[in-house]
């Protein structure tokens, strides 16, 4: 059975990481497709001069632990100590400051001079034609370097099983913080690291109005990545918010897990917010499920369902049409019956219809929405604008036409 770093617990479909292996001096690209993993590059690499991993500014030592790359930069930016390309990497990440260890400049660089074993002064250097080959593979913010003192291969199947326990694990940590216990949402953090959870109270405001509505939040974590280094795990992966159609990235999270007995815990949550979230508040959830109930909200989806009444008419399609009126509706003396008649008639007889809306207003009255918009209507040899009212009803979780009214303009 094909071996594999033990680190790489799981990699992202089409992702890469890059390993290094300070023992043996070498770096290795290997990438995820459909599920197999593949080493696509192995080099020679320099690390740093001093022996061990790094704690503190000027010792010389290369970091061991999971990284990831900050910035990228040409060689015409660059001296030549850097050759043809550099990739600064995070470090100190989140354990290291927690842990005092200090330094920067910790940067993954090509070279202009002869690649000698451990020549740097702490950064992993390449020969320039080796890391302008990794360079395509690497995607700032998500491609991570591992660090080790030794890469140990292991069997996939073993590795699998480390990763079903990982997954399983931020799958309850997923599961807790749909519910309503804080207290076993907290129980997945270890009593070295406390999340804040002032949200928590409007968190659960937030889903009780979702399910008043009818549009019940879920969650849900997308393309996840797992890395090892010794006892920790880095657990990268989108979280997202869902309602109906709908979906909120909430952050791009980036976990650090370390075993606990039999299982793991949380030991730090430096969650990144996704771009277009807005920063005036603090907690990315609390934005996400107020941007989705104001589209699955009420208004929303009354909204909608009359824009799709509309398309249903315009495509003259019959079924879908009928469909949105309910069995107790009653206009112009006719009742549904009637009326879809009425309209099939005129569906048959015009070799186009087109009904557009716009200028809507929709408001509550005694659990019924009172929608009003100005209405074109153009069909063969036809034309008329005016305005358009329809009472909408929920029945039996459906939205129906009770009533309408039409005045010209």
């Amino acid at each position: 059975m094909a071996k594999i770093p033990e680190n790489l617990v799981l990699l992202p479909d089409n992702g890469s990481a890059l390993v290094v292996d300070k023992q043996s001096q070498k770096i290795y690209l290997w990438a995820s497709q459909q599920g197999v993993y593949q080493q696509r590059f192995g080099f020679s690499c320099s690390t740093g001069e001093a022996w061990g991993s790094k704690s503190r500014s000027g010792d010389k030592k290369t970091p061991e632990g999971v990284y990831f790359f900050t910035d990228e930069y040409e060689d015409k930016y660059l001296s030549p100590i850097y050759g043809k390309k550099a990739f600064p990497t995070d470090y100190p990440n989140y354990l290291d400051k927690r842990a005092g260890r200090n330094g920067s400049a910790i940067w993954i660089h090509g070279t202009n001079k002869q690649l000698k074993p451990m020549d740097s002064n702490g950064c992993i250097a390449m020969n320039n034609q080796d890391i302008l080959a990794v360079a395509d593979h690497i995607q700032l913010h998500q491609t991570p370097i591992i660090i080790a003192e030794k890469i140990r291969l292991q069997d996939q199947q073993t590795v699998e099983q480390l990763r079903s326990r990982v997954l399983a694990f931020i799958d309850q940590w997923k599961n807790a913080l749909e519910g309503d216990d804080y207290h076993r949402y907290l129980s997945g953090y270890g009593p070295e690291y406390l999340p804040q959870i002032r949200w928590w109270e409007q968190w659960q405001t937030l889903k009780e109005r979702a399910e008043k509505n009818g549009t019940p939040f879920a969650l849900a974590v997308e393309d996840p990545g797992i890395y090892m280094e010794k006892d920790i795990f880095v657990v990268t992966f989108d979280l997202v918010l869902t309602a109906l159609s709908f979906s909120e990235t909430v952050e791009k999270k980036r976990f650090f897990i370390r075993k606990k007995g039999k299982g793991f815990a949380i030991t730090g949550d430096p969650g990144e917010t996704p771009a277009g979230v807005s920063q005036e508040n603090p907690f990315p959830l609390l934005a996400a499920g107020s941007t989705l109930l104001g589209k699955t909200g009420p208004r929303f989806q009354v909204k909608t369902f009359v824009e799709n009444w509309l398309e249903a008419w315009s495509s003259k399609d019959m079924a879908a049409y009928s469909a949105c009126y309910s069995e107790g509706f009653f206009a112009d003396g006719m009742d549904k019956t009637q009326w879809v008649d009425r309209k099939s008639r005129l569906a048959e007889k015009y070799s186009y219809i087109s009904v557009t809306g716009r200028d809507f207003s929709i408001q509550e009255n005694r659990r019924k929405w009172i929608v009003t918009f100005l209405q074109n209507y153009k069909a063969s040899g036809f034309s008329a604008r005016g305005i358009k009212k329809l009472v909408v009803v929920k029945e039996e979780g459906e939205w129906k036409i009770s009533q309408e009214s039409w005045k010209k303009r």
